[in-house]
């Protein structure tokens, strides 16, 4: 009834026991419903209405206590209210900035002391950005560069310490650099050459010693679905 029903039918839900049930009513309600809904008292509800609200209504849950609903207010809000989260308490809000935001949010947040915000750096900011990154103490962070960068970024960390970092590489598919790691230590990081790579590479790792590796060749040549 919330999806499908009207409004007057979704304002009769709006108290109903079930958070599953206000989330809808606060997902396809009108703006009266979020005016009620904004005050619910379980986050996951105000979270529907930073989504789905108005502007004025990300504006006022911007200082909410819940992080899960500062991060939909940096997701789906506007440029000024993510500048407002950029020094937010939680990393999961950062990380949404650093995501959803511009290069010069990222810029500021490129040092940010927890690697998952440092990653969406990475991985959603441009070149530059990531030259500042490619030595990040933090695999996770390298294997950013890694998946976004260009040629001459993954040339760097092709021979990474890391295998999060090499299997980030493989799947970018660049011929030259899967051909050096279709020999890779790591069964992951042959599997996504096998899955990546060219044909040619592929074939070679039908025979490898791993399953998880020569399903993955199998499927880059067609032999079985995915």
């Amino acid at each position: 009834m919330a999806r499908d029903g009207s409004d007057d039918d979704r304002w009769m839900l709006i108290n109903h026991d079930s958070r599953l049930v206000r989330y809808d009513v606060a997902k396809y309600g009108n703006q009266e419903v979020h005016n009620e809904l904004i005050n619910d008292l379980d986050p996951l509800v105000v979270q529907a209405v930073a989504r789905f609200g108005t502007k004025e209504h990300r504006e006022e849950l911007a200082s909410h206590d819940d992080f899960g609903v500062r991060r939909e207010v940096a997701h789906y809000g506007s440029t000024t209210q993510r500048e407002n989260l950029i020094h937010d308490d939680h990393p999961v809000v950062r990380s949404s900035v650093a995501r959803y935001g511009n290069n010069a949010m990222r810029t500021r947040l490129v040092k940010d002391s927890y690697p998952s915000v440092r990653y969406n750096v990475a991985r959603f900011g441009n070149d530059k950005l990531r030259d500042r990154l490619i030595s990040d103490n933090d695999s996770y962070v390298r294997s950013g560069v890694a998946l976004s960068g260009n040629k001459q970024h993954c040339e760097a960390l092709v021979d990474d310490e890391s295998y999060i970092v090499r299997k980030a590489v493989a799947e970018r598919g660049f011929s030259d650099l899967c051909e050096k790691l279709k020999r890779d230590q790591s069964e992951d990081v042959r599997a996504a050459v096998a899955l990546y790579g060219t044909k040619e590479q592929a074939h070679f790792l039908l025979n490898d010693k791993y399953a998880s590796v020569r399903n993955k060749a199998m499927i880059r040549l067609g032999m079985v679905e995915e």
